[in-house]
């Protein structure tokens, strides 16, 4: 039905849970078992905490809620993407230090696009495939300019 795209990103699913809760350990068995977790409402996270079997709190629609839930201790973890979870502390001032993180999995992130529109236009997905490299190597050398 449809051809996937090089990878454009990855998205990594991050546990979030805050430092001074030290007997925390994600990925660990007593982890998995007995801790209560949360993500946002019926996003892709949470259907996948609730298929692997964990405690999942209701989660809020509003991703910026689930650090409400954190730091209410509420829940003892979140998991959201890694990138959201830093611009969602930044944003609203939160003190890096206050949170771990651990990553979960690491998901390529691409563009799915119709075969019946890639009969029509042939040439599509090797040009936008080209355009992701040259999107790839651009924030390459911007990373290495900046260091």
């Amino acid at each position: 039905m449809a051809v996937f795209s090089d990878p454009v990103s990855v998205t990594r699913w991050t546990w979030v849970w805050l430092t001074d809760n030290t007997q925390l350990r994600p990925g660990s068995p007593r982890f998995h078992d007995d801790a209560v977790v949360s993500a946002q409402l019926n996003s892709n996270i949470y259907l996948w905490l609730r298929q692997q079997g964990y405690q999942v709190a209701g989660g809020p629609n509003n991703i910026r809620d689930l650090f409400r839930l954190l730091n209410a201790r509420r829940v003892d973890a979140i998991m959201l993407p890694e990138q959201t979870a830093l611009t969602v502390i930044r944003e609203n001032n939160y003190a890096r230090a206050h949170y771990q993180f651990k990553v979960e999995r690491e998901l390529p992130f691409a563009i799915y696009i119709s075969k019946a529109f890639l009969a029509q236009e042939p040439d599509f997905m090797a040009a936008l495939n080209q355009a992701i490299a040259r999107y790839h190597q651009a924030r390459l050398v911007k990373q290495q300019d900046a260091t």
